[in-house]
């Protein structure tokens, strides 16, 4: 039974979601492969490969990431990077990682790691901390001004809010013209459903604090 394997919410913060979880296809874990390479990228190269100041520019690269992703040559990363990169930014049928982690182990890039190895190593920081709730570490944020600094909230049941002054910029007509070229969009515009331009969440969709299923997913199950 597929729907068991899969997922439907979309979740996550937007640099690094899969295309295949923004356009709502289902999805396993092979999406946090994508994530790797999104965060290998940002190391490198100093900024995420699909990086926009506007979040939804950032979802739409992401659809169409063929046309977006690509190496500055000031980075000067080696062909192995560019490489594990490329097998990680793709296709998920294509994907490294789909056959199991070692796939990514034995790639060139990661050439003389000993990963049973890597457990006995001590860690380059280690923080101070009283106790295992202990925050002190993290910076600390005004409650009033998180909204602002975040600017685009993921909840974890599906539903992407735009948290800024000006959630209605998004026009469904636009979105789909700029991705209607991309092999990956879906005919019924499921990815326009990620555009709601309502704040205000509907009491029916209150998430479970000890489930990550979304109501989405049960209503997928369910077709």
């Amino acid at each position: 039974m597929e729907w068991l394997r899969l997922a439907y919410s979309t979740v996550g913060t937007p640099d690094y979601i899969a295309p295949e979880v923004l356009l709502k296809k289902g999805y396993g874990m092979e999406c946090d492969w994508w994530s790797l390479g999104a965060i290998m990228f940002e190391m490198l190269v100093g900024y995420p490969p699909f990086y926009s100041e506007d979040p939804m520019s950032t979802c739409r690269k992401i659809v169409n990431w063929r046309s977006h992703l690509k190496f500055p040559e000031e980075a000067s990363l080696s062909l192995e990077a560019k490489d594990l990169i490329s097998k990680l930014l793709c296709n998920v049928d294509q994907r490294i990682g789909t056959k199991g982690a070692h796939e990514i182990k034995a790639h060139p890039w990661f050439a003389g790691v000993e990963w049973e190895k890597l457990y006995q190593m001590e860690a380059a920081f280690i923080p101070e901390v009283n106790d295992e709730l202990d925050t002190q570490n993290f910076e600390k944020f005004e409650e009033s001004n998180l909204q602002k600094l975040l600017g685009t909230y993921l909840y974890p049941f599906g539903i992407v809010t735009d948290c800024s002054s000006n959630a209605n910029f998004i026009k469904g007509r636009s979105l789909e013209k700029e991705t209607a070229d991309s092999e990956d969009q879906p005919s019924d515009g499921s990815f326009l459903n990620l555009l709601p331009t309502q704040l205000e969440l509907p009491e029916s969709l209150e998430p479970s604090p000890h489930s990550s299923i979304s109501s989405e997913d049960s209503q997928a199950r369910n077709r």
